[in-house]
C-alpha cells in the first residue's frame, strides 16, 4: 500500500505516537517518578531522543528534544502553583547548540478554578504579548460544560458546548455564526468505561467511530478505530495476573500498513521501569523506541 509520507516523516510519527502512546497506558503507581528517556533506534542508531525530568511530586518540570545528530533541539520548561497546577510553560529552540531567538518566548500560562478545573488558556505571539486562547466553563459537577476557542485579535475561532447523561456525553463543535461543524457522541458503559466514541456531521454522516472492548477486570483490551466506515487502527492489550499491562499490539492502515509491539517491564514495586515498541512497516523496515524509567527512591 502506498502512502502519504516519507519513510523518515513516518519513523518520526512512530516516535511521535510512541510518546502519546506512553502516556495513555502509564502505569499509575509511578510515584516518585524522577526522569522518562525514550529513544527512536533504526539501523542500532539512535535516530531521536526525548527527555523528561520531574520534580519531587512527580510533576513535569522539563523536556529535552534531541535530534539524529544527537544535538538539542529544543527544551520545555514547566512551572506550577502550589496545589499542583500547571501554570505556565516556555520552549526555547536551538539550532548547532545556539538558541534560535524568535522561538525563545514561545510560552503559555494557565487559570484554574477554587476547585482546580483550568478556566484559561493564554498564548504569547512572537512580541511576547499575551492574549487568550481557550477559555472553558464547568457545570455544578464539576464536568466541562463549554470550551471557547480565540484567535489573537480576540475574536471567538470555535466553541465546543458539553452535554451530559448517566451513559453519554455529547459535544458540539460550533464555527462561525454558531453553525454546527460536527458532533462528537462519548458512550459508557454501567461501570464508567468509554464503549463507543463517533463523531458526526451536520448530515448525520459519521466521519470517525472507536470502539472500547474491556476484560472483567475493568481492563481495556481492544480498541477499534474507523475513519469514514474502514478500519484503520486496531489494538490489542494482554495483562498478567496482576492486571498490570504486558504488551499491546497494534496494526495501523491509515498511512501505509504498520504494526507495532509495546512490551511492558516493572519493578519489585509495581512501577514502570522500561517499555520497548517495536514498529515495522509493509517496506519491511523497522524501528525500535525504547522508553526507560527512573524514579527519586
Amino acid at each position: 500500500m502506498s502512502g502519504f509520507k516519507s519513510l523518515p516523516a513516518l519513523l518520526l510519527y512512530v516516535f511521535i505516537s510512541a510518546v502519546f502512546i506512553s502516556a495513555l497506558h502509564a502505569n499509575t503507581n509511578n510515584n516518585g517518578l524522577k526522569k522518562i528517556i525514550q529513544e527512536a533506534i533504526k539501523d542500532g542508531e539512535v535516530r531521536h531522543r526525548l527527555v523528561r525530568f520531574y520534580d519531587e511530586k512527580s510533576n513535569l518540570a522539563k523536556e529535552e528534544f534531541f535530534g539524529t545528530d544527537g544535538s538539542l533541539q529544543k527544551e520545555r520548561n514547566y512551572s506550577y502553583d502550589s496545589r499542583g497546577n500547571k501554570i505556565a510553560f516556555a520552549e526555547t529552540r536551538y539550532s548547532n547548540g545556539e538558541k534560535v531567538e524568535e522561538f525563545q518566548l514561545r510560552s503559555a500560562e494557565y487559570e484554574y478554578n477554587d476547585e482546580g478545573n483550568i478556566i484559561r488558556e493564554y498564548a504569547f505571539n512572537a512580541d511576547d504579548e499575551k492574549y487568550l486562547k481557550y477559555e472553558y466553563l464547568y457545570d455544578d459537577d464539576g464536568n466541562k460544560s463549554l470550551q471557547v476557542w480565540y484567535n489573537r485579535d480576540g475574536s471567538v475561532f470555535q466553541r465546543s458546548v458539553y452535554s451530559y447523561n448517566d451513559s453519554k456525553t455529547l459535544i458540539d463543535i460550533l464555527g462561525f455564526g454558531e453553525t454546527l461543524i460536527k458532533r462528537i457522541a462519548v458512550n459508557k458503559d454501567s461501570r464508567g468505561n468509554k464503549i463507543l466514541e463517533t463523531t458526526t456531521l451536520p448530515d448525520n454522516t459519521e466521519t470517525d467511530r472507536t470502539e472500547y472492548t474491556y476484560n472483567d477486570n475493568n481492563n481495556l483490551v481492544e480498541k477499534i478505530i474507523y475513519k469514514n466506515g474502514i478500519q484503520i487502527r486496531k489494538e490489542i492489550s494482554e495483562y498478567d495476573d496482576s492486571g498490570k499491562l504486558v504488551y499491546t499490539k497494534t496494526n495501523e492502515t491509515e498511512f501505509r500498513n504498520l504494526e507495532t509491539v509495546l512490551s511492558y517491564k516493572y519493578d519489585s514495586l509495581g512501577r514502570e521501569i522500561e517499555h520497548f515498541l517495536e514498529s515495522e512497516f509493509d517496506s519491511g523496515k523497522k524501528m525500535i523506541t525504547r522508553t526507560r524509567f527512573e524514579y527519586y527512591n
